[in-house]
This record gives structure tokens, sequence and C-alpha cells, in this order.
């Protein structure tokens, strides 16, 4: 995900995409609600609503066993005039991760069973215990406020990266999900620029990060303060000898991903392919007790 500039150029970085799901990396910053049955997220990208499968509706702070996601993913650089744009389907569980492009089959990310992975602060949150941590804000702070020194983009970098990791992909119910936005509005380097729309056309509240010429900016929904888009952007032209972004001026985005639909699943979705043997339906490995 990290790669060194040429003399003269500026290092990107990059949004992993086809192995583990979107993730921004910086190369200055190492980055270690339930609801009921058939509801719709929108807009699609006809500007139409986005159907989800239908689930079951448990305690609204609980952690369901499924995480989903519609997502579209556009990526350019020098190398690709064009931009490229990528549709897709994710479902994160403790263990695994999987995808479906659209037209393709769904695939286990990695080869193996490997679930994603939280950290803030350098302190890793499984899965199971997003239904564990304080929703007071001041509480939350106390355990994942930034903690690393003042000015360094290495360490403020890393904290942005992973507290929009929790937002954007993580079964964090919608009050967890509210404290961490308060800990991003009140982070070193963060700026909370109010409302603003993303690529679909829906409003939500921006926050942005900038490390040398590139802006990270996440849009949350105000309500369930999900992710609804993550970009990276230019802040001024690129220069003419810009290993990676010769040619693309400021604004020009490098990287986006908009998900379109996003809940958590209280079922094994049945578009999913038989688990690996030492690994149960639920998702827990073979012989592991079933959280839920």
């Amino acid at each position: 995900g990290t790669r060194a500039p040429d003399t003269g150029g500026s290092a990107p970085i990059r949004a992993r995409w086809r192995r583990r799901a979107p993730v921004l990396v910086s190369a200055a910053a190492v980055v270690a609600v339930a609801v009921g049955a058939a509801v719709w997220f929108g807009p699609g990208p006809g500007g139409g609503r986005v159907p989800m499968a239908d689930t079951t509706v448990e305690p609204s702070e609980s952690v369901a066993p499924y995480w989903e996601e519609r997502t579209v993913y556009l990526y350019q650089s020098k190398g690709f005039p064009e931009r490229s744009v990528d549709r897709a389907t994710t479902w994160y569980s403790r263990d695994a991760v999987w995808t479906r492009p659209e037209g393709g089959p769904v695939r286990l990310e990695g080869g193996e069973s490997r679930g994603p992975d939280f950290q803030v602060n350098g302190v890793a949150i499984p899965w199971d215990e997003f239904g564990k941590l304080p929703t007071d804000p001041k509480a939350l702070k106390e355990k994942f406020g930034y903690k690393g020194p003042a000015g360094n983009d290495m360490f403020e970098g890393s904290y942005f990266f992973g507290v929009t990791e929790v937002l954007a992909r993580s079964p964090a119910p919608s009050r967890l999900r509210a404290a961490f936005g308060e800990l991003l509005s009140t982070a070193p380097g963060v700026r909370k620029i109010g409302t603003v729309k993303d690529s679909a056309g829906r409003a939500g509240t921006g926050f942005d990060y900038i490390s040398g010429n590139q802006r990270f900016r996440i849009i949350l929904d105000r309500h369930t303060h999900r992710a609804l888009e993550r970009s990276e952007t230019l802040v001024k032209d690129a220069a003419p000898d810009d290993r990676f972004w010769a040619g693309l001026k400021a604004g020009a985005p490098l990287t986006r991903t908009t998900y379109l639909a996003s809940r958590p699943l209280w079922k094994r979705p049945p578009e999913l392919p038989p688990e690996p043997s030492r690994f149960s339906g639920s998702g827990q490995p073979t012989g592991a007790p079933t959280k839920r």
C-alpha cells in the first residue's frame, strides 16, 4: 500500500480494494442498528434506492455476526488516464472477508479465512468488543483518544485512518459510531467541514485530513453515523514529473469509495460459499462458542 516516491515526486496513499476491501494507506502514515426486514438504503448508481436482503430485528446495540456493504470504487493515476470504476458487494465477519465484483462470483479474500483488522492508537478492537465499548464520548476518549505526539504526520495520519476504518467497515452500533465521530472531530490534524454531499448526492458531515498534497475525506451519515464516502484528492496541481499523478489538477479524485448501502446482518448471507473446514457456519473457529 505504501510506495516510495521518485525524486521530485510525491508518494501516494493507495486504497486497497481487491484484496481486503477499501483501506486508505499513507506513505506518511503506516496504518496498521440493526434494522427491520426489507430496509432500503439509497441512492444507487442511477439515483434510485438500493434494496438489501431481509434481516432479523435485534437490539440496536448488539453486534451482528456479519456486515454487508455495496460500494462503487473509483481510481485514477498517471498510468490510468481513464478513471477505473469497480462495483462490488463485500461481506465481513469475525474471521473472513468475501467480495463479489459486479457480474462476478463471490470470493474469499486473501485465499483463506481472515477477518478485518481494526486498530486505533495501536490498540486492536476484536469484532465482539464493539458491543462492549463505552458509547459516552468522554469515556471513549479516555480509551481511544489521540495519544501520539502533536504535529507528527505519521501518528496523526495513522489515528485518522484507524478511526475512519471503524466508521466505514466495522460492526459498531450507531451510538458507538456517534462517539467515534466525536473523537474524529477533535483529533489533531482533522478538520470538521460541516455538511457536504457525496458523489451520489447524499448529504452528510465531512471530515478532512491533509497529508502532503493529498486531502483525505470521510463523509458520515448524520443519523446512523455510517460512512457514505471516503476519498483522496489532490490539494494542488501535481508536479509535471510526478511519478503517479503528473497531469492531474487540484481537486482531482485519486481514489473514492462510495458506500451505496451498508448494514449489519444477523443471518449468514445465502450468497456466501462454504467456509474453510476449520470454521463453522457462524464465522467462528470450529469448536469455539458462538457469540451474539
